[in-house]
């Protein structure tokens, strides 16, 4: 996740980013290989995002056009970043200070001097709490995120939305990177007030490929959730559709415990 802000103290921007320029946002996404990472980290088990909308979520696009590993690329929008700033791209990286997290920061410092030669600092935080009150300030640059789980794409509007217009930071303060987009915007209002459900459909890919585009957030991969259960447990995602269809796979917040039983009461 990344921070927009483009001036301190100004528009609920508690820190100004680097990241409020394209150019930064580009060289981050190019310098980084999701598949290597994923390799080593996650044992390729995981896929990689191409969105903020999983598979299964309306919305959801294979391709969005979000940029793929390119070291050129990188190096190309670094020096543009100079270009445009009379300064080399750093930041700083914020990350849960938990060993697993800090491996995963290691390895992305490590890509991106290799790939797109910039050097970035690592700041490791002690709790979550702690870094969700980072996010809150906006006084970071970049931190290492899991949020915006599965299910109707409308749960990401509290995130998102900004009710104040562009270019000014967004003034919902858990739109956390502070960007303001007139796009992503529209479409949310949009398609909250749609009865037509190939229009939310659209909208919500609009907004899907608008992320890509602009790059507020570098996706990595998709969480993988399991759920334990005996054997004569059943129907823990809970029970099928009214039209008969299967129920939905992905996990938000935990699974409900609606539509479950056992075999012979034996839970």
């Amino acid at each position: 996740m990344l921070n927009t802000c483009k001036e301190a103290g100004k528009d609920a921007c508690g820190q100004a980013s680097p990241f409020q320029y394209l150019s930064a946002r580009q060289a981050f996404a190019y310098g980084v290989d999701r598949d290597t990472f994923n390799r080593l980290r996650n044992d390729g088990i995981l896929t990689n995002a191409s969105g903020p909308f999983a598979p299964g979520v309306d919305g959801y696009l294979a391709d969005t056009g979000l940029p793929g590993f390119d070291p050129d690329k990188a190096k190309a929008a670094a020096a543009q970043y100079k270009q445009e700033t009379g300064k080399d791209l750093t930041f700083t990286l914020n990350h849960t200070s938990d060993p697993d997290t800090t491996q995963d920061a290691i390895l992305v410092k490590q890509m991106l001097k290799a790939n797109a030669g910039i050097n970035i600092s690592l700041n490791p935080v002690s709790d979550q709490s702690t870094l969700i009150n980072i996010a809150i300030g906006r006084k970071y640059d970049a931190t290492l995120w899991r949020n915006h789980p599965g299910a109707d794409d409308d749960t990401q509007y509290v995130w998102w939305h900004c009710s104040n217009a562009p270019p000014a930071n967004c003034d919902n303060l858990v739109n956390f990177g502070g960007f303001n987009d007139e796009v992503i915007n529209k479409d949310f209002d949009a398609a909250r007030v749609s009865s037509d459900p190939a229009e939310r459909t659209r909208l919500y890919e609009e907004i899907n490929k608008q992320f890509a585009k602009q790059l507020y957030n570098l996706w990595a991969q998709y969480t993988l959730w399991t759920i334990g259960m005996k054997p004569p447990v059943h129907g823990v995602l809970g029970p099928a559709l009214p039209d008969g269809a299967g129920a939905f796979e992905g996990l938000a917040t935990g699974h409900p415990v609606l539509g479950m039983w056992c075999d012979n009461g034996k839970c």
